[in-house]
């Protein structure tokens, strides 16, 4: 804390400088070794295009590049070319795994849980669609930590929920539902699922492939009919949710932020000066 108040750092770690925020702000002003991780994911960014003459001089500071993603680093190489390793985001898998499933949503079971805004690039509304089919075959409720609109009553929204509880909320749903229609660059919600011991259902796309690997059910972005299919297969019995269950256990297990974090470690060194010194 004392080094921090006197600005005495080793290494200047920043997200997204690249983007209009007090990270380029602080990476317009740095005076001492610059390690920045990227986690955007598109096809293009008329940002990026935009600013790049302005920006350009700025990156080129940055002594250490990492990309959360293949996809994350596919899309700031575009505009700002370079080396940029690939680390993925982690998940603190003991906190999921160690979790009980929460006693008072044990009333909604089977609930299909999503986490996240009810935004139309998060496929909230796909997901609807998807479970107003699946309920013509299985009586499920379509939990959420979002608290959408209007919406049919089998639809619980929790609102918003301390993060002290969202293990166990994870831990008590019959499957876990990530619709996005695109610009994922990882999917740290899935393996948050995961880790609490539940099958993933998710959107085919390249953040969330390289999220989940072979752990997950991955259906067409944006096609209800397919979706509720994924789900259907996933809660017809422990039967059908155990090999999920157990490669996600082991994918985020790699996933971990006791693995990963030397990988960043080793970025501060490389970037110039011992990150843990005195």
């Amino acid at each position: 804390g004392e080094r921090l108040s006197r600005g005495d750092l080793d290494v200047l770690h920043l997200h997204e400088p690249a983007i209009p925020s007090l990270s380029l702000l602080a990476l317009m002003g740095a005076r001492l070794p610059v390690v920045a991780t990227f986690h955007a994911s598109a096809e293009r960014s008329l940002g990026y295009a935009a600013a790049r003459p302005f920006l350009r001089r700025f990156v080129e500071r940055i002594d250490v590049r990492i990309a959360v993603s293949a996809a994350a680093r596919s899309l700031i190489a575009t505009y700002f070319p370079g080396d940029y390793d690939v680390i993925p985001n982690g998940v603190p898998v003991a906190r999921f795994a160690a979790a009980l499933p929460d006693p008072d949503l044990h009333h909604l079971k089977p609930y299909v849980l999503f986490v996240g805004r009810p935004e139309p690039r998060k496929g909230f509304g796909t997901l609807v669609d998807a479970v107003a089919l699946l309920r013509r075959h299985v009586d499920v409720r379509l939990v959420t930590t979002s608290a959408p609109g209007q919406h049919p009553d089998w639809v619980v929204p929790l609102g918003r929920v301390a993060d002290d509880r969202l293990p166990g909320i994870y831990a008590a749903a019959d499957a876990y539902c990530a619709p996005s229609l695109g610009g994922e660059s990882f999917g740290i919600v899935l393996v948050e699922a995961m880790a609490a011991g539940t099958p993933v259902v998710c959107s085919d796309l390249p953040g969330y492939r390289e999220a989940a690997g072979d752990a997950a059910r991955f259906v067409e972005p944006g096609d209800p009919a397919a979706l509720a299919g994924a789900l259907r297969e996933v809660l017809a019995g422990p039967a059908a949710a155990a090999p999920l269950i157990r490669a996600g256990k082991d994918r985020a297990a790699e996933l971990d932020w006791r693995v990963l974090a030397p990988e960043i470690l080793a970025r501060y060194e490389r970037a110039g000066r011992p990150c843990c010194a005195g």
